[in-house]
């Protein structure tokens, strides 16, 4: 569901004034708008992660430290 779509669907309470002072949505609106909130809080960490100069390791090399050190065999995969 896009912003607009969802922007759509929700409705406001008004004051005597006419003025909006909350809103209000159906749950299926409110978990798409938390699905699209938590999107672009990942699209932001791995945006910032890119432009980090920080090392990195390949998942293999992590995976053969670990079996090393712990002298077990790792059931886990990328």
């Amino acid at each position: 569901m896009s912003i607009a779509e969802l922007m759509q669907t929700v409705q406001f309470v008004v004051d005597q004034q006419g003025q909006q002072t909350a809103v209000q949505m159906d749950i299926a609106t409110w978990n798409a708008l938390q699905r699209l909130i938590e999107d672009l809080e990942d699209m932001a960490e791995i945006a910032q992660a890119q432009q980090e100069q920080e090392e990195t390791f390949a998942w293999e090399t992590v995976l053969a430290e670990y079996q090393t050190l712990h002298g077990l065999k790792a059931d886990v995969s990328p």
